[in-house]
């Protein structure tokens, strides 16, 4: 343990260690024999080599990938520097970064595991590219869709929680449930004289626990049981006999009991109490379950009945008793305080927090422990059923454990007076200057010492990514995709590694303008631990800092996937061929003079919502006026409350709207008024358009029914009897009965990853050949399903209902979409666009009039022609500025046809092109949900006290002013 030697290796062998004696020895060897073989011709042919050190490659470099609409393409990626890769929209960004390099890194990997570990993770195909060199290990940080399930919270997903639940064990002190007692140990004799008392002429069962909720089969322990002379053991509340032991399932959760022996509770047979309860103690290590009554039980093991029902179980304990009503308490372990175990969550609510029905409850209960935890990387289950909730319905608490999702007992564990459900409650900064007051003793403090150091670091990178007002038990559903992408980041910068690949999708989204400093500081961070970053993104801010740029293009769809520019920002610039140098060089304009104007008067002639009282959530009473028939912008920092009073409030209240004569109840405020010329209410998100690969543009938008009918309309499908059923790839007789209309097989591959293939009966078309044999203007349903937008529009000029959609995909941008391309293969930004399409689909240009004022109370009858209110969260996710442009062309369409457009956003080009601007903050969280200001983008700019949005906003509306003049 002392240091010897310190210096450069070419002096240790100077030096009088072990080491440097050995080193002296090897080099005069070696000096030797290279004299023997410059002296001797016979040896001449000896090649003398010391071990060389291999030099870690600088680049990842990938050669001829042609996987999605890549073609050939070889880019060369620089080691510990931070890349980022831009484009338009379908350019083949997300191709490059995730089905390329991120794929490839995580099927290397799983591929060097045994074939059993892969084929429960089996790893991802090989994608089409020759070669790629240098490749790290990688891990993905996406742009998650889907909202994840209600047990995933944010302490989890950092693994704060698996730290704070050690904590709570190790030094946490139990209560009783009852009277907040400090839990004790309990004698013998009181365990006795209590049993005595409660069970007074009752016939009770002794059981050891020798299982507690533990996974396996458990074979050598019927055998045991069985050399000791016992006949059965209770089985997750089953007698079962010992021999023959029956097959359990290994990856569910066991709780096994040794039943030592039974009798009626007599003062006279208080021995024979004393007896049972100190054998009991003995098999269960201080820990006695007592079932009574034991009515029944006999005769249902004689005739083969169940005997889970019988009887009730209770515990005691010669280590943890109240010391005033006598109430015994298991000992604490991790599984006690997570709300995915049965040891821990409440009974009422099986750890969501919510009210549950019945029903739900018990398929909550059932799916728990159904899936095997050996999984490689795998740290806890984590089961969610989320088809048994809907996320959009607001579901209240549990009346059990008031939504803190754990069992009394549990809650009842303390730690300085603290629960560990009050920590969960806590928003970063609250937990982070809770645990800064923690005052251990001596001995506490060494065992707290690594793990508050744990804690501590990841709520620091939480707060660092500005997410320090969200709540430790903030459930994933109530996230947006920004947030819950930040939160995967900051559990990545809590892992410490080095020499790794990263790969993100957007981490800006949802990030105010304000704090894309704080994130570009945390992927500097990660960068130089040593890491590689490889980053899809379209902010500006984010080019200009990247260490190297990767431009793709110079279109989307067939017409991208080559390599358009690559170096610095200014190489981009100079590149005459890429949109994103050509906006990074010329950005979008704003002219400050043609807003629609609101005085905010409903008597002056504009109408507009008043939402009076919100107070959900962070909400601090707020009450604000929203122009309608404008394209209104809500702002603010992350966790501002612009969600919350956007959809939380305004959707969820006023969806109502789109059902007849139904009434309008107020939640989350007092009231809005203002409603009763709103004839339709949408929200357009950014969940996927469909969950199976049938689901394409062409059947989600519904214009695939028009192109069926004129296949059907043609002479030879009359002359056939075939009609529009005919021609749909779902059902019917027309698609192709191998692929069953997808197109797509997917062949298994045993311990290989499964490889899918385009059907060899179909080629991929999804129809059989008498369907595929019919044309139609000399095209079959299959040429057009493979189709892009751009030529479809063409094709299909001549039919308004076809045609119509397909020019509304082309003004979003989505031109390079094929007809039938599966939904599985869309992002987010792409399906929020084709929604934002399908909905424009089924409402007019123009408005069809005034609607008839319903009785109060109640909303009017729902017009698709009517006066629609659009409300979009984050429409410009996934878009480059070039797209973004284009979906701002279409939301001032939208206005211009007398609809209402509400949207929330951070674009500062979308927010400077707003007619109105509604901004809450001033921070998030508690220090948010309040209205900093509203007016026009220049009010908020140019006001005696801007907000964070009116900073960020003031460089580009001067930018406009500047154009102007």
């Amino acid at each position: 343990g002392q240091v010897v030697f310190t210096g450069p290796p070419s002096a240790i062998h100077s030096a009088d260690t072990h080491t440097g004696r050995a080193l002296k020895t090897y080099e005069d060897t070696l000096h030797a024999t290279q004299v023997l073989v410059a002296q001797e011709p016979a040896l001449s042919g000896l090649q003398l080599s010391t071990p060389a050190t291999s030099a870690v490659p600088e680049i990842i470099r990938i050669v001829n990938a042609r996987e999605n609409n890549l073609k050939s393409m070889s880019v060369d990626i620089p080691r510990d520097k931070l890349t980022v890769i831009t484009g338009v929209s379908g350019s083949g960004k997300s191709t490059l970064a995730f089905d390329i390099l991120f794929h490839e890194g995580q099927r290397r990997y799983l591929e060097s595991l045994n074939a059993y570990a892969r084929s429960i993770v089996q790893p991802a195909r090989r994608p089409e590219v020759d070669a790629v060199f240098g490749i790290p290990p990688t891990v993905a940080i996406e742009q998650r869709v889907s909202r994840g399930g209600y047990k995933s919270t944010v302490a989890t997903v950092t693994e704060i929680w698996h730290f704070l639940r050690l904590l709570y064990v190790k030094l946490g002190v139990q209560h009783c449930i009852h009277d907040d007692a400090q839990v004790k140990p309990q004698s013998v004799d009181s365990i006795a004289a209590q049993l005595i008392q409660d069970y007074q002429g009752e016939h009770i069962g002794f059981l050891a626990p020798l299982v507690n909720q533990r996974k396996g089969l458990y074979t050598e322990l019927a055998r045991w049981a069985k050399a000791q002379g016992h006949t059965h053991l209770r089985v997750d509340g089953e007698f079962v006999a010992v021999h023959p032991w029956p097959r359990l399932d290994r990856f569910k959760e066991h709780t096994i009991e040794l039943p030592i022996g039974d009798l009626c509770i007599d003062r006279s047979n208080e021995s024979a109490v004393h007896t049972l309860l100190k054998e009991a103690l003995h098999h269960g290590k201080g820990v006695l379950h007592i079932l009574a009554p034991l009515s029944g039980l006999q005769q249902a093991l004689i005739d083969g009945q169940a005997t889970q029902g019988i009887g009730h179980l209770r515990i005691f304990s010669t280590q943890r008793a109240c010391p005033l009503c006598a109430t015994s308490y298991p000992e604490c372990t991790p599984k006690m305080f997570s709300y995915n175990s049965k040891q821990g969550w409440c009974a009422r609510c099986v750890g969501t927090g919510m009210e549950l029905s019945s029903k739900q409850r018990q398929q909550w209960d059932d799916s728990a422990f159904v899936a095997p935890d050996r999984a490689p990387g795998h740290r806890e289950q984590t089961l969610d059923a989320p088809e048994l909730l809907d996320a959009d319905v607001t579901y209240s608490p549990c009346s059990d454990c008031a939504g803190t999702r754990l069992s009394p007992t549990s809650r009842a564990v303390k730690l300085h007076h603290m629960p560990i459900t009050a920590v969960a409650q806590m928003s970063v900064l609250q937990a982070q200057d809770w645990l800064g007051r923690l005052d251990f003793s001596a001995r506490d403090a060494e065992i707290a010492r690594d793990i508050l150091a744990e804690i501590t670091s990841r709520l620091g990178f939480l707060r660092n990514l500005g997410l320090g007002y969200l709540t430790l038990d903030r459930s994933a559903p109530t996230l947006s995709g920004g947030e819950a992408q930040r939160i995967r980041l900051a559990a990545q910068l809590g892992s410490h590694l080095q020499g790794v690949c990263y790969v993100l999708d957007e981490p800006t989204i949802g990030l105010h303008a304000r704090d894309n400093q704080i994130l570009l500081s945390a992927l500097q961070t990660l960068r130089d631990k040593g890491n590689t970053l490889v980053v899809v993104e379209h902010d500006e801010e984010t080019l200009r800092c990247a260490d190297h740029l990767i431009d793709i293009g110079p279109g989307a769809g067939q017409r991208g996937g080559q390599l358009v520019a690559q170096g610095t920002v200014s190489v981009l610039m100079a590149a005459t061929q890429s949109q994103t140098g050509h906006y990074l060089a010329h950005p979008m304009q704003h002219a400050t003079t043609h807003r629609r104007p609101f005085s905010g008067d409903a008597a002056a002639g504009a109408p507009h919502l008043e939402v009076q009282g919100a107070t959900l959530h962070n909400l601090h009473n707020v009450n604000v006026k929203i122009p309608l028939h404008r394209l209104v912008a809500f702002t603010g920092v992350s966790g501002s409350g612009k969600s919350t009073l956007a959809r939380d409030i305004l959707f969820n209240n006023l969806q109502s709207i789109n059902i007849r004569n139904a009434p309008m109840l107020w939640k989350g405020c007092q009231k809005v008024e203002g409603w009763h010329t709103i004839g339709r209410v949408l929200e357009v998100d950014q969940t996927p358009i469909g969950k199976t690969p049938r689901s394409c543009p062409a059947t989600y938008i519904g214009f695939w029914d028009a192109i069926r009918k004129l296949f059907a309309d043609t002479l030879e499908a009359r002359a056939r009897g075939y009609n529009a059923s005919r021609f749909s790839f779902n059902t019917g007789a027309g698609r192709c009965t191998a692929c069953q209309g997808l197109g797509m097989r997917t062949i298994e591959m045993s311990f290989l990853p499964d490889v899918t293939v385009p059907c060899e009966t179909c080629a991929g078309q999804r129809f059989n050949q008498e369907t595929l044999s019919l044309a139609w203007r000399g095209q079959s349903v299959g040429d057009l399903l493979a189709m892009e937008v751009d030529s479809a529009a063409e094709f299909f000029a001549a039919h308004p209902s076809i045609a119509r959609p397909l020019k509304l995909l082309q003004d979003v941008g989505l031109g390079y979409l094929t007809l039938g391309q599966s939904s599985c293969t869309l992002s987010g930004g792409e399906a929020q666009r084709i929604k934002l399409v399908a909905e424009l689909t089924k409402v007019r240009d123009e408005p069809t009039g005034p609607i008839r004022v319903p009785a109060k109370g109640q909303a009017p009858s729902p017009s698709h022609g009517a006066h629609t209110l659009y409300i979009l969260d984050e429409p410009t996710v996934g878009l480059h500025m070039a797209d973004v442009a284009k979906l701002i062309k279409v939301l001032h369409r939208l206005v211009n046809a007398g609809h209402s457009v509400l949207v929330i956003e951070h674009d500062l080009d979308v927010i400077a092109q707003a007619d109105w601007v509604i901004d809450l903050g001033p921070e998030g969280g508690q220090a948010g949900g309040r209205l900093v200001a509203q007016g026009t983008p220049e009010a908020l700019v140019y006001c005696d006290l801007p907000g964070h949005t009116g900073v960020a906003m003031k460089p580009v509306l001067e930018r406009g002013r500047a154009f102007c003049s």
